[in-house]
């Protein structure tokens, strides 16, 4: 309906009904978490855009605190 989804990633996380738009985050080398994308669907794996389509298509920058 909206057209082809490009640059999106898998990963395999804890995910639920009504999980889209939660915020992805990985814990960083310095022990915090750093927000990596936005989870939008599931199947058998996780699917999440990343944070950069964020910046590049709303062109602002998620808080993290």
């Amino acid at each position: 309906y909206f057209g082809t989804l490009k640059n999106q990633y898998t990963a395999n996380y804890s995910r639920g009904q009504g999980d889209s738009g939660a915020p992805i985050y990985r814990y960083n080398s310095a022990g915090g978490r750093e927000i990596v994308g936005v989870h939008w669907g599931a199947s058998s794996v996780s699917y999440f855009s990343p944070v950069s389509g964020i910046r590049t298509d709303l062109g602002v920058n998620p808080l993290t605190n």
